[in-house]
């Protein structure tokens, strides 16, 4: 294996671990949510924003490698892909770069999965919050009439449960 295939598929094998990492973060996350443990999700959401930070630098680190290997070979770095890599590889390697795609392939897809539920098991958070704090809040008008009949404007006060002592 060339030394370049071989740093390149350890970059790519610790953002995959990376990758890894936040799937389990995303599992654990979701659990947090339905047991309503905000302070665990908190935890959760810096730990998240760590592997993120070190994901960055991992896919610069990436991107700087491919440069200078592109440059070192002298064409685009658009054109340097793992199935067109510019140095030999054997079969053995091929399998190996086919098992790391598959790998981001399914981490991503499940990666996604599981964020779109958690937002909306958030969203019904919200939702839970927003239908309480109207029923605490509701707002009831309070009309004084004159002695006429007509609306006192004086008077008239709209009162809200809020302001109450409950």
């Amino acid at each position: 294996m060339s030394v370049e295939l071989q740093d390149l598929l350890i970059l790519l094998t610790q953002e995959k671990d990376c990758y890894s990492q936040l799937l389990d973060l995303a599992g654990d996350k979701k659990k947090a949510i339905i047991a309503d443990q905000v302070t665990r999700l908190d935890q959760i959401v810096s730990q998240e924003e760590s592997t993120l930070a070190n994901l960055k630098k991992l896919e610069n680190s990436r991107l700087d490698f491919i440069r200078q290997t592109a440059a070192r070979c002298r064409i685009p770095e658009k054109d340097l892909t793992l199935s067109q890599w510019p140095f030999p590889t054997s079969s053995e390697e091929k399998q190996q770069i086919d098992a790391l795609q598959t790998g981001f392939k399914q981490i991503i897809t499940t990666l996604a999965e599981q964020n779109q539920l958690n937002n909306r098991l958030i969203d019904m958070h919200f939702m839970l919050i927003d239908q309480l704090l109207f029923k605490k809040t509701q707002t009831k008008t309070q009309l004084q009439y004159t002695p006429n009949g007509g609306l006192d404007q004086t008077r008239n006060q709209t009162v809200n449960l809020i302001d109450r002592v409950m």
